[in-house]
């Protein structure tokens, strides 16, 4: 009679693809899943006990100065992210369309999700661009706060900023700039 818990998956690994130990009777918080896959890409550090037990607005800035981005487990991040695309790939070709929809919010609201968009808005050719806002992410922290900051309530698109650039013939190309927010978004 006890063994129910052993055999029955976790409540927040059946489409998010956590490694949750234990099932959570109650809706965890965005934070509480930070801190656990926080703690996972570090495969057991003694810094995430002490992260895992914070307090949600403790945990941003604990990641901060414990230089996560340096840290993490790209790789393993990687795989995740992967993993999930696969099965949206899947059940597309299955012509399982809802599924593939139920499938694409935890892919746009995980953590690891919004880490691989920010890491390709600052690891590509034009990360030293800024928008409108003049803004370009290049430390850990102004990293880890725009992973933060990347929610879709409340987000408005920001004008494109409108260069040109000279073409060979002596005209002008023009050239739209989003910023590095709506470029991660």
């Amino acid at each position: 009679m006890g063994n129910w818990k052993k055999r029955r998956p976790s409540c927040n690994e059946m489409d998010m693809g956590l490694n949750v130990t234990q099932c959570e009777n109650k809706q965890t918080s965005n934070g509480s899943f930070i801190a656990r896959e926080f703690a996972e890409s570090f495969n057991g550090e003694k810094q995430m006990s002490a992260i895992a037990g914070a307090a949600s607005g403790q945990k941003l800035s604990m990641m901060m100065n414990c230089s996560f981005w340096k840290k993490a487990d790209w790789s393993y991040i990687g795989k995740q992210i992967k993993r999930l695309q696969m099965r949206i790939a899947k059940a597309i070709r299955d012509g399982r369309y809802n599924k593939a929809k139920a499938l694409q919010w935890p892919l746009t609201h995980s953590f690891y999700g919004k880490l691989t968009a920010v890491k390709r808005v600052t690891q590509n050719k034009g990360h030293n661009t800024p928008g409108v806002d003049q803004e370009v992410w290049k430390t850990d922290k102004q990293k880890l706060a725009a992973v933060n900051g990347l929610n879709r309530r409340g987000y408005q698109p920001q004008p494109l900023r409108r260069i040109y650039t000279p073409k060979k013939n002596g005209k002008l190309r023009p050239l739209s700039i989003p910023t590095m927010q709506c470029r991660a978004q």
